[in-house]
């Protein structure tokens, strides 16, 4: 799913644009095209707009970035500016003594649309992941790698090999072992959805 975003701005929220979650309010956040990149701003949500694990106010992101808002994972896609189009050459002038054309010049395809400066591409797949374990890391109280995933198993009442696939994604993305296919990083993705429901609403064991 890509949302087009342009100089005059759109507002992003839950049941705009194909975004579902619960946790995301009605009018979260608004994302706007600028020359430095794609500017967002947060509009007061309940759960906030969180960019490589902070949360944010206001930021400008560069192609590649993923925000979280509620628990949908959203990438930046900035394009670089098209360079303009080269001059139009037309038929050569008619001499002075020819006689002026008797059939109108056929008609012209109207220009093609150019694609939006920036857009949000949602959910994002391998960035997400990479982005989302690192902040998933950040919440266990000062564990890494498997003692984390330990830690979130027990917290949110999911299987360990579950959790592990994300942490073990993460590894083969970040490590240059290829992307995801689309069934798996599917997959992934929805537990990393499930993972933080229950860390925010408390329901692995009633802490």
């Amino acid at each position: 799913m890509l949302i087009p975003v342009d100089t005059a701005g759109v507002v992003l929220g839950r049941g705009a644009d194909g975004l579902d979650d619960p946790m995301v309010s009605a009018r979260h956040l608004r994302a706007q095209a600028t020359p430095e990149g794609l500017l967002v701003t947060d509009l007061g949500s309940t759960n906030g707009t969180w960019l490589a694990g902070t949360r944010i106010t206001t930021a400008t992101l560069r192609d590649g970035d993923v925000l979280r808002i509620g628990h949908t994972l959203l990438r930046a896609v900035v394009d670089a500016a098209a360079p303009p189009p080269p001059p139009a050459t037309g038929p050569a002038a008619p001499s002075p003594t020819a006689p002026p054309p008797t059939t109108a010049p056929p008609p012209t395809a109207p220009p093609a649309t150019a694609p939006p400066p920036s857009a949000v591409a949602g959910p994002a797949t391998s960035l997400g992941i990479v982005a989302e374990w690192e902040e998933l890391q950040r919440r266990t109280p000062g564990r890494r790698g498997a003692a984390a995933v330990r830690w979130l198993a027990g917290r949110t009442g999911l299987p360990f090999h579950r959790v592990d696939a994300i942490r073990l994604a993460r590894n083969r993305i970040a490590h240059g072992g290829g992307a995801l296919a689309a069934a798996e990083s599917a997959a992934v993705v929805a537990t990393i959805r499930q993972v933080f429901t229950r860390l925010d609403e408390g329901t692995a064991d009633g802490r």
